[in-house]
């Protein structure tokens, strides 16, 4: 059903005094930290993780667990944790030989 045309059109207008203009300055700083905060708390977390990271790079960039892997092995590469008796070993078979090893790796 068409809808007939209006017959006048009214403009309302709202204005603000000086309060209402302050408190809106007020508001404004508000919702501008409501969105800088979480910003400034992401770019500090990326930050602190580049600077983690870097640390952990140069920690382990000298090898700091070579002396504690050279300790566990004997001179043929066998662990002394496992053995080479060790029942075990005897019965699962080393999957070495899927990358080119020996078969008997184990051992």
């Amino acid at each position: 059903m068409p809808r007939a045309k209006p017959d006048q059109v009214i403009t309302h207008r709202v204005e603000m005094g000086g309060w209402e203009r302050e408190r809106f300055k007020e508001i404004e700083l508000v919702a501008a930290a409501g969105v800088l905060l979480p910003a400034a708390g992401i770019a500090a977390i990326g930050l602190a993780s580049v600077g983690a990271a870097y640390a952990l790079y140069q920690w382990l960039k000298d090898g700091p667990f070579t002396p504690l892997v050279n300790s566990l092995m004997d001179e043929e590469g066998v662990s002394q944790l496992w053995g080479k008796n060790n029942p075990l070993l005897q019965i699962i078979p080393n999957l070495g030989w899927l990358r080119g090893g020996d078969y008997s790796a184990w051992f």
